[in-house]
């Protein structure tokens, strides 16, 4: 008590003066962990981080029939719970040792990889089942989450709900693949089907790699990459995304410039989220540099917004934990102005 009468306010957020608690999945140290905890903490709410990188070892979770439990402590107080990330931990070490090429190195580096890759299935299969028996609201849904291993059946998603998307083939045929790159007009760009490689503009005559792995081509639009993220499956915030030329936004960023969504554009972005089944999410959209509509790349389960809101101002954070207070308040997923299609 003299703590609390010492230290006032400050004591009473820390506590979750507003009676919910909000867990986050997702490392400790992790920015975007970080900056929403902090956001959730000042407006009163309780916060526990679920941080299974640590899985085995550092952190424990445990199912005993259909309670489970994180740390020897139930998760039965959860009022809501928002999935940052569900990556788990591999040996990166062994693959840093496997690209130097040795032959013993590249041996042994593939062994202790399969080892590692075999605990990852094993403790993802864990967290899912886990998770799986919360009884509260989980944002974002964990099957919403299989956004980029499922990315060509997530573009068709979009088409068929009447997104424009740009034209795509997802082929291991590479004549097939050949022939749409060499029909588009501004070029073609290739693209992983899941995830880790970047997207490149195609360069003409390029050998296409689909003796070694399917690919997704796509229409190349030249303009301006435009991150939207959405809350509540709103546009919250936007901004274009500057970067030294490459056609992946990410690759070697310059900087970032808020900017305002057009009607058409918060309609298409709109759209597009709640076909996704995504209330929160990172939208890329692209606008094409000769004025026509604007095009929806994808929709991302889990982007970051921590970099985007320290250098725009924007109040991402803020906007996604009210979000998450709200439905912890048994307050609707999507956002009342428009249903869900």
């Amino acid at each position: 008590r003299r703590d609390a009468a010492r230290h006032g306010d400050r004591m009473s957020v820390e506590r979750g003066s507003l009676g919910v608690t909000l867990a986050i999945a997702g490392p400790r140290y992790d920015d975007e962990v970080l900056a929403l905890s902090r956001a959730l903490r000042q407006r009163g709410a309780r916060v526990r981080v679920l941080d299974f990188t640590g899985l085995p070892g550092a952190h424990t979770l445990e199912l005993r029939g259909e309670e489970p439990s994180y740390d020897g402590r139930a998760l039965d107080d959860i009022d809501a719970l928002f999935i940052r990330r569900l990556r788990f931990h591999l040996d990166d070490e062994a693959l840093a040792e496997a690209a130097r090429g040795s032959d013993e190195g590249w041996h042994g580096a593939l062994d202790r990889f399969i080892a590692a890759t075999r605990v990852e299935r094993e403790v993802g299969a864990l967290i899912w089942s886990a998770l799986t028996l919360l009884d509260c609201p989980v944002v974002n849904a964990l099957e919403a989450q299989l956004v980029h291993p499922r990315k060509v059946h997530h573009l068709r998603t979009l088409a068929a709900a009447g997104v424009a998307v740009p034209p795509f083939v997802a082929t291991s045929d590479a004549g097939e693949a050949e022939a749409f790159a060499r029909s588009q007009p501004d070029g073609a760009v290739i693209k992983p089907l899941r995830g880790l490689l970047k997207s490149r503009l195609l360069e003409v005559g390029e050998p296409l790699p689909v003796a070694e792995r399917p690919v997704l081509v796509q229409r190349y639009v030249p303009g301006s990459s435009v991150r939207v993220y959405v809350v509540g499956g709103a546009p919250a915030a936007a901004g274009i995304m500057r970067n030294a030329g490459a056609v992946d936004s990410s690759v070697e960023p310059t900087g970032v410039e808020l900017t305002e969504l057009s009607e058409e554009e918060r309609g298409a972005v709109t759209l597009a989220a709640r076909a996704a089944g995504l209330p929160w999410s990172g939208v890329d959209l692209q606008r094409p540099r000769d004025g026509g509509p604007s095009q929806i790349l994808e929709c991302n389960a889990a982007p970051m917004f921590a970099n985007f809101s320290r250098r725009t101002g924007a109040r991402v954070p803020e906007a996604l934990a009210d979000y998450l207070i709200e439905r912890a308040r048994g307050g609707p997923a999507w956002t009342e102005q428009e249903e869900r299609p």
